[in-house]
């Protein structure tokens, strides 16, 4: 009886982990797209204010993640994140 339960779960196990693939390549998600808008505050000089924040985007194989865990400024010097919220998030858009 043990046997056939260790079967099992090792079984269990194994398609567990075959699904996560498919389920990853669904999950396709551009750094635009993760952004929410409402998590981040417009600062009068340009930068942008935020605390407490994650934003997770990428694909199957390529997944990335910016964590934000107490107060953050993000400014010109941090690349495609301060794009994007200049492109999504500034007034106007």
């Amino acid at each position: 009886m043990i046997g056939a339960r260790r079967h099992l779960t090792a079984s269990l196990c194994c398609l567990a982990v075959a699904a996560i693939p498919s389920f990853a390549r669904a999950a396709e998600v551009a750094l635009q797209d993760a952004v929410n808008c409402a998590d981040f505050k417009h600062n009068p000089d340009g930068s942008w204010y935020t605390k407490g924040v994650t934003v997770s985007y990428g694909s199957n194989g390529n997944q990335r993640q910016i964590n934000y865990f107490g107060p953050a400024t993000i400014t010109s010097k941090d690349g495609e994140i301060f794009t994007v919220l200049n492109e999504k998030c500034a007034a106007g858009h």
